[in-house]
């Protein structure tokens, strides 16, 4: 997702990818931790027990792209002008993964998650600590340090929190961020322009966590998964209803109504699902999102100025989800994983293949073809992938893309203005896939 934290489950991490069945990591040199990795059947995890890889990628920024490898170690790469890459140096673009400064996490501590901003990041430490790092200016970090820029990991205030408990689900939107806590809350800190955080207040920037207005939902319920975006947000609650808000000038919000900005939660228009299927994960671009639902289907609602909603429509934009045209996928074939970027969106089919369509702005499609938008899901070109490899996760940024194959090797794809696709050449865009410099890892 642009604004997301997506990958392999690391077995006690804060989200799972909806991805079925499991393998087994023999990894020596690991934590306990690692030792459970969730990802498709075909997936062959035992190239993790002698070497360092990426078993995570979250995009979302603007220009840079963090990650989480199979001993949790956090690299981040790309543009370093607010910090976000958090390496404690000289805020200088890096264009391979740079080592995350963790001086300020508790002794011992490694992340297992990280979630990419516009300009900032989060992780989520192996001792259920959050820290965030990168531009504050609009409170995103929710640390004591209101508005101060931060080049390394801070600790995120848990004032507002419950005594006792910890923020889990942790979710990146552009300036804000979204948080379940350990005990089922949902929090929200950051600007608040549009509504975004949801707690039904005057539109104001919150400084440290606080809570997110579930008051519509059934009673007894609460949200599951939280998913922050540009500037509007979503939330999956525990008996299947998908709820959204913020910002809606072209039916992002996907709620059916008239386009107009909610500042708490409120249920998503899904007539257009299956009967009796619900969504089971949500993913954010910059005007537009996508989701699939229990059933295996796809859809996606918002902006369609450059086909980002993939149903080979008129480019028209939709206040409700409309199914995404699978054809070119092959009969029986689904996705298993999608990813909203900037003005594009990326899926992976139930056989491993990788799909974008909408904006190709930079190459962000990945099909090595003239940059021409597409309004259907488009095969990504696989030149300088290895004989039969097969894609696993993919997230995106406004106008790039990584991905990870079964071998958790790392490609990236488009614009590369300030070293986002990790390559460590000259910051040229890539129409298709190249692989990620991890010699330093």
């Amino acid at each position: 997702t642009m604004f997301a934290a997506v990958g392999l489950m690391i077995a006690g991490s804060a989200m799972a990818v909806d991805m079925p069945a499991e393998g087994k990591a023999k990894c020596a040199s690991c934590h306990a931790i690692d030792k459970k990795v969730v990802g498709p059947a075909w997936m062959d995890v035992s190239i993790l027990e002698n070497v360092q890889r990426f078993v995570s990628l979250s995009g979302g920024g603007q220009k840079h792209m963090c990650g989480v490898t199979s001993i949790h170690q956090g690299y981040c790469w790309g543009s370093d002008g607010d910090g976000q890459l958090g390496n404690n140096a000289s805020l200088t673009d890096q264009s391979v993964p740079t080592l995350i400064d963790t001086s300020l996490l508790a002794s011992g501590s490694r992340f297992t998650r990280i979630t990419v901003g516009g300009i900032h990041s989060c992780g989520l430490a192996d001792d259920g600590k959050t820290y965030c790092w990168g531009n504050d200016q609009n409170d995103q970090l929710g640390d004591i340090n209101n508005g101060t820029q931060q080049p390394t990991a801070v600790l995120t205030d848990y004032t507002n929190l419950v005594s006792g408990t910890l923020l889990m689900n942790i979710f990146a939107g552009y300036r804000y961020m979204l948080s379940i806590a350990s005990d089922g809350k949902a929090y929200s800190w950051g600007i608040d322009g549009f509504g975004q955080l949801g707690n039904g207040g005057a539109n104001t920037n919150v400084a440290v966590p606080s809570l997110v207005d579930i008051s519509v939902l059934t009673a007894g319920a609460s949200f599951k998964k939280i998913i922050a975006g540009f500037d509007f947000s979503f939330g999956l609650s525990s008996d299947g209803k998908a709820y959204s808000w913020g910002k809606d000038d072209v039916g992002q919000l996907g709620d059916g109504g008239t386009n107009t900005d909610k500042n708490v939660p409120v249920l998503m228009d899904t007539s257009n699902l299956t009967a009796g299927s619900s969504f089971t994960s949500i993913s954010v671009g910059e005007y537009h999102a996508c989701g699939l639902a229990s059933d295996g289907k796809a859809y996606c609602w918002g902006s369609d100025g450059q086909g980002q909603l993939g149903d080979g429509g008129a480019s028209a934009d939709q206040n409700i989800p409309v199914a995404v045209d699978v054809s070119p996928l092959g009969a029986g074939k689904s996705f298993i994983k999608i990813s909203a970027g900037g003005y594009f969106t990326c899926g992976i089919s139930s056989d491993g293949k990788l799909y974008c369509w909408g904006a190709d702005f930079n190459g962000a499609l990945g099909d090595g073809a003239a940059l021409v938008n597409k309004a259907v899901p488009t095969l990504v070109d696989s030149t300088n992938l290895p004989a039969g490899a097969r894609f696993i996760d993919i997230s995106t940024g406004a106008y790039f893309a990584c991905a990870l194959t079964d071998e958790h090797r790392a490609f990236c794809w488009g614009q590369d203005d300030h070293g986002q696709l990790g390559k460590n050449t000259v910051n040229v865009d890539s129409p298709i896939p190249v692989e990620i410099d991890t010699s330093g890892l």
